[in-house]
């Protein structure tokens, strides 16, 4: 490519005329090389995007599954714990009428 091709690529590139209104010959294939590289360029841009968001909603179901089970072992917990109360208030009753009988 002469003087004359290198000039008209930096005036393709900064002024975005369409290709057909400034391209000769010489200049077609490289034309078509630098926005084939574009679009690459843009497709793995959007492809990454879409991989990161897919990451990141992962991570908040990951997190909303957590904190979900976090809360049924609790309340398992709690259901258990209530009916041991019940059955330490019914200790507390049971070893007054012990004492009781033991003392006479």
């Amino acid at each position: 490519m002469g003087k004359g091709a290198q000039t008209n690529w930096k005036i393709l590139i900064s002024s975005g005329y369409y290709i057909t209104d400034i391209c000769n010959g010489d200049l077609l294939m490289p034309v078509l090389i630098f926005c084939s590289i574009c679009l690459y360029s843009y497709r793995e841009k959007t492809l990454y995007r879409v991989w990161r968001t897919n990451l990141s909603l992962w991570d908040f179901v990951i997190t909303k599954r957590i904190d979900l089970q976090k809360l049924q072992l609790e309340l398992k917990l709690n259901l258990v714990l209530n009916e041991q109360l019940a059955y330490l208030e019914d200790w507390d009753l049971l070893e007054r009428d012990h004492s009781t009988c033991l003392t006479g």
